[in-house]
């Protein structure tokens, strides 16, 4: 605890004789050897508690010597409270007494707190001085942080809540630059427009209270000080709460101002340097960027001196003497260089001048200036220099471009031209020199005339239209026809577009003509051929389309249109898996999958099931287009309508049909006369048995089985007669080969063993085929009847002959081989190329049409196959090569079997 009392050196002991009770101005204690209070008296008595007490209870502090007669010849100060709990400062002296001791105090208290209040000044000035130091001392990007610091020990020293400084920001506006507070205390906005334009409106020059309306954020009894420049208030220190807060009362108008002028000196001063050095950094900045140095040169010493930046970017000495810099300069500017230097020394002539100087190696423009500056005696000459190097090397650059744009333009089948817009009209100004070249007119001629005066009469309203756009939308582009210097009229393009100025208005028109009159010419030849070709393609006889690889018809002509009973393809789209059966679809997949740049064509007939009329049959050839990777992007077919032809064939077919059951008529009667006979021989001998009564179950039992045998005979003949004399199916299916042999075989077997002849039939696994299965049969009953006849025709003149036939049926590769041989005696050689032409015959007359071997083989070749005829060791040899799509269900496994 403090000690308040302080002894003195040789003072005189205070002594009251005598004195009057009433007229002391202090306080008398009477106390006892033990400072119990027995009673006091004087003028401030009237404070202290009239009860008996220790002395020592009515002090801030214990003492250390708590006894009267050790305080004898002491000057004594105590800080006493009252019983009014405020403290009164006093000092006095004590008496011995003949009973007690006599303590005499007179009331210090406002030359104590005087004392004290001068002292916390004193304190709170050193604060602020040494807070200005550290400000002064503080790096410049720390400065926030060093004055946040200062402001917080200011406002511990005065207990109050807020303290902030206010500075202008780049708009004018006062705002805080830095505010510290207590925890929970309000704080100033960023920006308050009111309490800036109130300081603003401040210059008194002294501290200054502000209304709460003023501070906003429920900040009372704010005060604002503020900082004077040289010439205005630089910033403000405000704080808020003295009339209620702190040590802050105490102070008067000039120690607040003492304080902000100390503190904000240094900001100030701090916030000068850091503009300083952010203005150093930016000059440096755009004097890199811009290339832009400062130079001196010294006539006495003649020595030239450059900033630390030019040596860094282009390797030039910071001093070097004349010498050596007129040696990097280029030979061809140092004479003209030296001469206006030397005019600049002796006459401050001022000069500019684009010179090149030598940087690692190469040469680089830079521009030197002077202008005379007012300067001192033996004051060295200072100017500038400008890198120039890029600018001017652009410059070389576009001065080139701009005489090869000239020179082009020159020679170019093209005319630029400018036109002036005048009080809402278009004045030709300019015609480049091309004009000359194309048309034959010299470009000032052409300019003072009348542009409409050149243009074709028919053509007019086109260029007065051209000009009605040009105005309204800015941008215009037609053709029009232009007479040249002889008479000739050439088609021109017109490409133009309007200018505006900065105010928005319209202020010329840049154009540029270009003769396409070999263009307009070929294009109106062009398009009379693709007239034509429309016509061809759209009134063809035959079906044009193109569709890609989804099979989506992307064109059809007219005549196909009309089959598909739709008008147009835009308004309906068509996919051609719509008219395709599935054995037409995969066919078709195929087809397109073997199409390739190298062989982008192929053809097949193709059957189409349209839309409200009988489907129709087609052949069809197809071209494929392969993009630049190999891809197949469209197809592009012609189709001939086929479908007469191959009814035709069909009758054809037919015909031969009828002719082969024709000719076994006699072996088909025969063949159903047997289980005809049989059964009515069965019958009898029932009837027999029923008549004599000799009734037997078992005997009628196997006499009905074998009619029931010889009914079903009948009917399987009967329904393979039938199914052999229909007409084929529209389209081809998969079949088994074996189904036609066997369906041949069913036919044709009795008329070969009653001509004494035997089969022999070896098959292998049989796969399916595409076609129609009673076609191939007719083809095996042909090449079968044929051999029989070959052979019955041999036995005439060799009665001994046992005929033979032999049928083989294997796979070789993605080919089925069916081969039938015989031993009649085979084909005359010569006869072998002519063997399946239409009507050809080796028969006697009237046993043969002809149509046999000629139906036979369109039959195979429709199948994609061939049928070949040559001889053999003793008869002749058909063999049919019929291809196949390989599948793994696609094969039927039957066991090699001969039949008799």
């Amino acid at each position: 605890m403090k000690n308040w009392l302080r002894p003195t050196k040789k003072k005189t002991v205070l002594s009251v004789q005598t004195e009057s009770v009433h007229s002391h101005p202090g306080v008398i204690f009477q106390l006892d050897d033990e400072a119990n209070i027995i009673s006091h008296r004087g003028a401030l008595s009237a404070e202290f508690p009239l009860a008996p007490c220790h002395f020592s209870d009515l002090l801030t502090a214990p003492l250390l010597d708590d006894k009267p007669e050790q305080w004898q010849g002491q000057s004594l100060r105590f800080s006493l409270k009252t019983k009014n709990k405020g403290l009164l400062h006093m000092h006095g002296c004590v008496n011995k007494m003949d009973v007690g001791w006599k303590l005499i105090l007179i009331d210090n208290t406002r030359a104590f707190n005087q004392e004290k209040e001068q002292a916390f000044r004193f304190k709170l000035l050193e604060s602020a001085i040494y807070g200005a130091q550290k400000i002064i001392n503080c790096p410049p990007n720390a400065l926030h942080d060093t004055l946040s610091d200062c402001l917080y020990e200011l406002i511990q020293m005065l207990r109050i809540p807020n303290l902030a400084v206010f500075v202008k920001n780049n708009e004018r506006r006062w705002i805080p630059y830095q505010q510290t507070r207590l925890a929970n205390a309000g704080q100033f906005a960023p920006e308050n427009r009111v309490l800036s334009d109130y300081l603003d409106s401040l210059d008194e020059g002294k501290p200054v209270r502000l209304a709460e309306d003023i501070t906003g954020n429920g900040l009372a009894h704010c005060v604002a000080i503020p900082y004077q420049g040289r010439q205005q208030t630089d910033a403000w220190l405000l704080f808020a709460g003295p009339s209620t807060f702190g040590n802050a009362q105490c102070l008067s108008n000039k120690d607040w101002m003492s304080i902000t002028s100390t503190l904000l000196s240094a900001v100030a001063i701090k916030r000068q340097e850091k503009h300083r050095q952010r203005e150093k950094m930016r000059n440096r900045h755009m004097s890199q960027m811009q290339g832009v140095f400062w130079w001196e040169f010294d006539p006495d010493t003649a020595m030239f001196h450059f900033p630390e930046q030019m040596h860094s970017k282009i390797g030039v000495p910071a001093f070097c003497s004349d010498t050596e810099f007129y040696r990097l300069i280029s030979p061809a500017d140092v004479d003209e260089f030296q001469d206006r230097l030397s005019d600049a020394c002796t006459r401050d002539t001022p000069f500019q001048q684009n010179i090149r100087i030598i940087t690692e190696g190469e040469l680089r423009w830079f521009q030197l200036s002077f202008t005379p500056q007012p300067r001192e005696k033996n004051q060295p000459l200072l100017g500038s220099l400008l890198d120039i190097d890029r600018m001017q090397r652009h410059e070389q650059q576009a001065q080139s471009a701009d005489e090869r744009i000239r020179s082009l333009i020159a020679d170019a089948p093209a005319i630029i031209y400018f036109q002036e817009y005048q009080d809402g009209a278009l004045k030709s100004v300019y015609f480049s020199d091309s004009l000359s070249t194309l048309m034959g007119w010299e470009p000032e001629q052409f300019k003072n005339d009348p542009l409409p005066s050149y243009i074709h009469p028919d053509d007019k309203e086109i260029f007065h239209g051209r000009t009605r756009k040009l105005l309204k939308e800015g941008i215009a582009s037609c053709n029009y026809r232009v007479v040249d210097a002889e008479g000739n009229y050439h088609w021109l393009m017109d490409e133009a577009k309007l200018l505006y100025d900065q105010w928005g208005q319209p202020k010329e028109v840049v154009g540029l003509y270009i003769d396409v009159t070999d263009a307009t010419i070929i294009s109106e030849k062009l398009h009379k051929s693709e007239e034509r070709y429309r016509i061809l393609v759209e009134d063809s006889p035959a079906i044009i389309c193109r569709y890609n690889p989804a099979f989506e018809l992307t064109f059809a002509n007219r005549l196909f249109l009309s089959y598909l009973s739709i008008d147009s393809l835009s308004d309906t789209p068509v996919n051609l898996t719509e008219f395709l059966s599935e054995e037409q679809l995969s066919v078709f997949n195929n087809r397109m999958a073997s199409l390739s740049p190298q062989s982008p064509i192929a053809s097949a007939e193709i059957c189409l099931h349209l839309p409200n009329r009988e489907p129709i049959w087609v052949l069809w050839a197809e071209r494929g287009l392969f993009d630049e990777q190999g891809r197949l992007y469209e197809i592009q077919a012609v189709g001939r309508d086929n479908t007469d032809v191959y009814k035709a064939r069909l009758e054809m077919y037919q015909s031969a049909k009828m002719a082969i059951i024709g000719e076994m008529a006699t072996t088909l009667a025969h063949e159903m006369n047997q289980p005809l006979n049989v059964m009515r021989i069965s019958l009898t001998n029932l009837l027999r048995k029923i008549n004599t009564n000799e009734y037997d179950g078992d005997y009628v039992r196997s006499k009905l089985n074998r009619i029931e045998e010889q009914i079903i005979r009948s009917a399987k003949i009967i329904e393979h007669l039938r199914f052999f004399g229909r007409r084929s199916a529209l389209e081809m299916t998969p079949f088994d080969p074996q189904h036609a042999i066997d369906g041949a075989l069913s036919l044709t077997r009795d008329t070969l063993l009653k001509n004494g002849i035997d089969i022999h039939i070896a098959s292998k696994p049989a796969p399916l085929l595409m076609g129609h299965q009673d076609q191939l049969e007719q083809v095996l009953i042909n090449l079968l009847v044929n051999a029989k006849d070959a052979i019955t025709q041999r036995k005439e003149m060799e009665p001994d002959l046992q005929g033979r036939i032999s049928m083989d049926t294997y796979t070789s590769g993605d080919e089925l081989i069916i081969q039938v041989k015989d031993n009649g005696g085979g084909i005359p050689p010569h006869y072998l190329e002519q063997i399946f032409e239409s009507f050809f015959t080796t028969k006697p007359p009237g046993k043969g049409t002809g149509l046999g071997l000629a139906v036979s083989f369109g039959i195979i070749q429709q199948m994609k196959g061939v049928l070949i005829a040559e001889n053999a060791e003793d008869g002749a040899l058909f063999t049919m090569k019929i291809p196949f799509k390989k599948c793994d269900n696609n094969i039927n496994i039957r066991k090699e079997e001969s039949l008799l």
